[in-house]
Parts: structure tokens; C-alpha cells; sequence
């Protein structure tokens, strides 16, 4: 499998972002994964773009791609943060690389963007505003097939709320709610993190890309 390199994520962090400043608070890396199938709407940031619908068919059955592989579904995933990313501090960004891994007996298909918010607790509200999509020439939005155990990543972006003194007011939460693209039910993930709950956008999401 393929990830990406440090050098590309800090390019990718170069090309979206310059802020600065750094933060205590950063998420560990690592292979954690919780479930949780939620039922809600996902939360959708601005800056959409094609992709993700975050809506099942009427049936609630899993809708077909045109080559015939269904769509994947929340309760055949598992979520974890991958090795790659970090602080980087002289630009004020945490970047994380968070993984999709197919754990049902079949291939599926995911293209698109996840819906992406913090939370207090593994089925909390959302604190502060959702992820924002990244529409830059940067996210290509691509269908990607995930085999009997294969995966896909994309890339989380998370601005310094220290960047916001006056108008921040932030809280902390301890988890991310990830919603795969085409999904009304989310996966939860441990997430150590301060957020604004002003009117800033901190989070910002690539689509989903093959590992």
C-alpha cells in the first residue's frame, strides 16, 4: 500500500494553509478504531462539491456504482488514524491521515468526501462547525474500490484555534464523528482536541484516495 509521504503532506499543507502558531493538544496517532452507527444526518461544511450525497437509497439498500459494486456501507467500515501527518507547528495546522478499511466479505466503492465533526463523547453533538471540503486542484475526487480488507485514506486538516483569541471560545472534545461518503451513520475515533465554537472554520477535509 501506498501512503503519503511527509514531504507530500507538507506540501499539501503548504498549498492550503499558512497560518501559524502550534498547540499542546494534538490528537496520538495510531490504530484505534470505535464504531458507532449513529443514524443522523451528516454534517456538511462549505465548499461542496461532487462526491459525497451522505444519503442512502429510499430502500435503505446499498446503491449500485455503475459498474455494478455496491456502495460502501458505515457498518462494513472501521476508521483509525494512519502513521503519517502531525504538527506542524510553524504553520499552525495538525494534518491527520485517517483510513477507511473494508471488514465485510465483499468489495465496495466509496468516491468523495467524508462528513467530518467533533464531538464530546463517541455519539455527542457536533462542537463548533464541521468540516469544510477542500475543492482546490489539490482533491482530485476519484472512485476508489476497497477489496475484502482494503482500504482508503484521506487527509483531515485542522487549523490552531489559538489563531482565534478574541473570538474562539473554544471547548474541548475527545472525539472525531466521520461519516463515509453516501452515509447517514458514522464512525466515531478518539480525538484530544480544542475547537472554536465562534463562527471560524477550523476543519478541513480531502476526499477519500486509494492507500
Amino acid at each position: 500500500m501506498t501512503r503519503y509521504s511527509t514531504t507530500a503532506v507538507l506540501l499539501a499543507l503548504a498549498g492550503t494553509f499558512a497560518l501559524t502558531g502550534c498547540e499542546g493538544d494534538i490528537p496520538s496517532s495510531g490504530p484505534t478504531t470505535v464504531t458507532v452507527v449513529t443514524g443522523a444526518a451528516a454534517p456538511t461544511g462549505t465548499g461542496g462539491s461532487p462526491g459525497s450525497t451522505g444519503t442512502p437509497t429510499a430502500n435503505g439498500a446499498a446503491p449500485q456504482t455503475a459498474g455494478g459494486t455496491p456502495v460502501c456501507r458505515t457498518a462494513q467500515l472501521t476508521l483509525s488514524q494512519g502513521d503519517n501527518g502531525g504538527d506542524h507547528g510553524g504553520m499552525g495546522t495538525f494534518v491527520a491521515q485517517l483510513i477507511f478499511t473494508n471488514t465485510g466479505p465483499a468489495a465496495c466503492v466509496m468516491q468523495g468526501y467524508a462528513g467530518v465533526s467533533q464531538t464530546v463523547g463517541a455519539t455527542g453533538d457536533p462542537v463548533g462547525a464541521p468540516a469544510d471540503r477542500d475543492t482546490s486542484s489539490l482533491a482530485k475526487v476519484v472512485p476508489v474500490t476497497l477489496a475484502p480488507g482494503g482500504a482508503a485514506q484521506f487527509l483531515l486538516f485542522t487549523s490552531n484555534w489559538q489563531n482565534y483569541p478574541d473570538t474562539c471560545a473554544p471547548k474541548s472534545t475527545d472525539h472525531l464523528r466521520v461519516y463515509p461518503p453516501d452515509n447517514t451513520d458514522s464512525l466515531a475515533l478518539p480525538w484530544d482536541r480544542k475547537i472554536c465554537t465562534g463562527p471560524m472554520h477550523l476543519l478541513t477535509v480531502r476526499p477519500v484516495q486509494p492507500m
